[in-house]
């Protein structure tokens, strides 16, 4: 697992980080912690007036998709004897935590929207985009570029943007964002590559040799993060 650029790596905090990681590599998990819980209790809100609205968001293709992270969110806020007096209100699909400065923050999931229409008109904290190589390409009317770009101006000073997938393809809004950024962290954004293995070292074996066995391609992109090359036959299969 690396950043792509030497040791040691020297660049700010940064507003929008990607990762690209291989299954049960936890990469859903470290991003909802980042972001969704550490960022919505810490970041600095003293520009938004009293009451106003302020949320962190949890995005996806579709609303399904946001669950799991929201689950990790829960589950950490609530199980933590230093975080559980944070959390006030829980449902199925936001909760309410209230800030050690006393500010409430709602999380909340969504689900991807032509222009990020739906992610507009509040401050937020954080944003998270989960499974964001399985939005739609850059020309549909549902693009993960577009939504990006909706969230970045409405962040609160120190908030961040996690962008974070499993891999499918060399191509479109998601690989160009992870390949642009990693190794060259400029401009507030870093980006982070795993495999599977590295990230957890006590992964199941038995499924993970097989599969390498039957479908190397496919082995390749769950386990070690290398997307599907779309030059090749197996993209477009007969």
């Amino acid at each position: 697992y690396h950043f792509g650029a030497p040791d040691p790596l020297i660049c700010a905090r940064p507003s929008l980080f990607v990762i690209r990681g291989g299954v049960r590599a936890g990469k859903t998990l470290l991003a909802t912690l980042a972001t969704v819980v550490y960022d919505s209790l810490y970041c600095d809100v003293s520009v938004a007036r009293p009451g106003e609205l302020i949320k962190a968001l949890i995005v996806a293709p579709r609303l399904r998709q946001a669950q799991a992270p929201f689950a990790h969110a829960m589950g950490t806020l609530s199980e933590s004897p230093q975080l559980s007096k944070y959390l006030q209100v829980r449902n199925a699909e936001n909760a309410i935590i209230v800030r050690p400065d006393g500010v409430k923050v709602e999380l909340g999931l969504a689900a991807a929207a032509p222009g990020g229409t739906n992610l507009r008109g509040t401050w937020l904290t954080a944003c998270l985009f989960t499974e964001a190589d399985f939005f739609d390409a850059e020309d549909a009317a549902v693009n993960l570029a577009d939504n990006i770009r909706a969230v970045r101006p409405r962040m609160l000073p120190g908030g961040q943007v996690g962008v974070e997938s499993s891999p499918w393809a060399d191509t479109g809004p998601f690989h160009k964002l992870f390949t642009d950024h990693f190794g060259s962290p400029a401009a507030g954004i870093l980006a982070f590559h795993s495999d599977s293995r590295s990230m957890f070292p006590g992964l199941e074996k038995d499924g993970e040799a097989q599969l390498r066995a039957s479908d190397p391609d496919s082995a390749a992109r769950e386990y070690d993060a290398i997307p599907i090359s779309t030059s090749g036959p197996d993209f477009f299969p007969q």
